[in-house]
Order: C-alpha cells, then structure tokens, then sequence
C-alpha cells in the first residue's frame, strides 16, 4: 500500500491537510514547509483546488484536495502555471491524480509543448523552472498574497472599528448603570428616611397615649379618693342624726 492510499478515509479541517500534506511531500521530495493556511486558500481562490466541504461553520477537506494540492505543488516547481494545473486538477478523476503522482512528472501530459522554428533548425521548447512561463507564475502568486494581504488588512480594520463602537457602547452601558445605581441610592435614602420618620411618629403617638393613660388615672383615683370622703361624710351625718346606730 502506497502512503497515499494509506490517507484515502481522510476528512477534516484545513490544519489536518496541512499536515498530511508535509507528511506525504517529504516522501515526494517536495519542499514541505510550503504546505500552509495561506497556500491552500490562494489555491482555492485561483481555482486550483476544488471548492472545500462544509464543516459546521469552517472548511472541510478531502482526499481529493489532497491530491490536488500535492500535485499543484508537484507541478508548480516543474513551471507549469496555475491556470493550467487548475485546468488539469478539476478536469482529472481522483484515480487519475492519484496515479499521476505516483509515476515521474510528465509535462507533455499536461502542457503541450511549445515548438519554436528557429534559423538553420526547429526545436521544441520545453518549460523549465526560471523561464517567463515561471516568473509569471511566481509573480501571480505574489499578486495574490498582495490582494489577500489588503482584504486582511481591510479586515482588521474593520474589526477594529467594531470593537471601537463595542467599547462605546460598553461606556455607555456602564455610565446607564452608574445612573441608576445613583437613582437606587437615593430610592434607599428616601426609604430610610421616612422610615425613621415613621418610627419617630410612633415613639411620639406612644408617649401622648401613654401621658393620657396616666393622665386619665390619675383623674380616676382623685374621683374614687373624693367619693369615698363623700360616703364616710354622708355615713358620719347618718349617725348623728339616729338614723344609724
């Protein structure tokens, strides 16, 4: 089993790609450290790659892509421009790509060579890595990482300016909160106040029901002391007069 056939289950994120990606390269004697995020979504965006799956929210991943991407970079550093390597990437089965780069490159298969009649001889004209067809090549691709490089930088712009009107209205939140804390102090003040107040009613209710209480005694106990003077008054004249013995 070849270690290609060894990733054929394979699907995921693009971090995992990546990583199966520099593992089979260095088998294929390809530079592995380009195998980045950044490649692969230049790939994707100049068609080179087939459109990724859906994982939830992000990009998914299969063994198709997988291939496409080893064999974009197989053919890239050989100076087949990506235009052509992403003709033959969406055109070529899974089987083709997979058989493709098993065996050695073979550039006639994919580009046909450009024949050019020279003086005294004709020779064909084979593309090489260094020839314009190659600097074309590099110069896209540093085209591409200038216009991703400005939407990340236009990103970030913008997600500063939403975090710029996130703290304002986090401001403005906190300042909304601080007035009604200070509108619930003086709630608290009001309410303690007339509290104290209602008690103060209470203690002085207490001390005029208490004074007439007293008060009201005292004129009770005079009257009992004056109506008994009164009956040993009436008794004392009742004797005098015979009338009691």
């Amino acid at each position: 089993m070849s270690i290609l056939q060894t990733h054929k289950a394979f699907w995921g994120p693009i971090n995992e790609l990546i990583e199966r990606a520099r593992l089979v390269s260095k088998g294929m004697g390809l530079n592995s450290d380009k195998m980045t995020d950044r490649l692969i979504r230049y790939y994707s965006a100049q068609g080179v790659l087939d459109k990724p799956d859906r994982l939830g929210r992000d990009a998914a991943y299969n063994f198709r892509h997988l291939l496409q991407l080893l064999t974009a970079r197989r053919l890239s550093e050989k100076g087949i421009t990506l235009e052509t390597i992403g003709r033959y990437n969406l055109s070529t089965t899974t089987e083709q790509l997979e058989a493709g780069l098993m065996k050695p490159v073979q550039v006639e298969a994919i580009i046909p060579a450009q024949k050019e009649t020279m003086e005294g001889s004709g020779t064909t004209s084979k593309v090489h890595a260094g020839t314009p067809v190659a600097m074309i090549d590099v110069l896209s691709e540093v085209q591409a990482l200038k216009r991703q490089y400005s939407k990340d930088r236009e990103e970030l712009v913008t997600m500063r300016k939403e975090f710029g009107e996130l703290a304002a209205n986090f401001k403005g939140l906190r300042v909304g909160l601080e007035e009604v804390t200070e509108g619930l102090d003086m709630v608290g003040h009001l309410v303690k106040t007339g509290l104290n107040k209602m008690n103060e009613s209470e203690e002085k209710f207490a001390y005029m029901l208490d004074k007439q209480i007293f008060g009201q005694n005292e004129k009770s106990k005079y009257l009992t002391e004056y109506l008994e003077r009164i009956e040993r008054t009436l008794f004392k004249i009742e004797v005098a007069s015979g009338q009691r013995k």
